[in-house]
């Protein structure tokens, strides 16, 4: 998604998580076809259903609805407080981490995570 595209559009449709974040930073509202981590973020309008897609653009289009700044850095914000710090899957070649050491930190952060639930 270019810039200057985001720039002039009344909401996005992105594939990546810096694209929504281009778009909510934008505080342009995003259609979100699939499921992932931030599907519930202020702004994202998750799409399952014909309903859903006819919901999501009265809301867009007639009533105006759209992020603000403020949810997106809350919402940044709720990201960096819930992380667990390890690498997995393609980023295990180039991470300074072994496999091993990544393994035991997820499990300690993730138990640790658990237990103050």
């Amino acid at each position: 998604m270019k810039q200057e595209h985001l720039r002039y559009a009344n909401a996005a449709v992105p594939l990546q998580l810096v694209q929504v974040l281009q778009a909510l930073f934008r505080e342009k509202p995003v259609l979100l076809f699939g499921h992932t981590f931030y599907q519930h973020a202020k702004g994202i309008f998750s799409i399952r259903t014909r309903d859903d897609c006819k919901r999501a653009v009265e809301e867009i289009f007639t009533q105006g609805a759209k992020p603000t700044l403020k949810d997106a850095r809350r919402f940044l914000k709720a990201i960096d407080d819930t992380r667990i710090e390890t690498a997995i899957d393609w980023y295990i070649d180039i991470s300074d981490r072994t496999v091993e050491e990544n393994t035991k930190e997820f499990s300690k952060a993730l138990t640790e995570k658990l237990q103050s639930l």
